[in-house]
């Protein structure tokens, strides 16, 4: 939960960056964004789907759905922006 209060108010000073013209703060907001989404809620998926599959299947289970979003991410990524 802390993790996500943290994105907020990187969130909220990227805002207050942007109508300012404040690129620095800009900067240091974004990577506080990402430091705090990486330390709680980025590894959540990764973290659920291990524990969901068999440990039989796991392996096999994992590496498909790393393709599956690997795949997905690429696709967004390279669409996004050409609508």
């Amino acid at each position: 939960l802390g993790s996500i209060a943290g994105m907020g108010v990187a969130l909220l000073f990227v805002g207050v960056a942007f109508s300012t013209s404040a690129p620095a703060l800009a900067i240091v907001s974004i990577w506080a964004y990402m430091m705090a989404f990486s330390l709680g809620v980025g590894p959540g998926c990764w973290l659920v789907a291990s524990e969901v599959f068999p440990l039989a299947i796991r392996a096999k289970a994992m590496a498909l759905a790393t393709v599956a979003n690997r795949a997905t991410s690429t696709l967004i990524a390279t669409t996004f922006l050409s609508w």
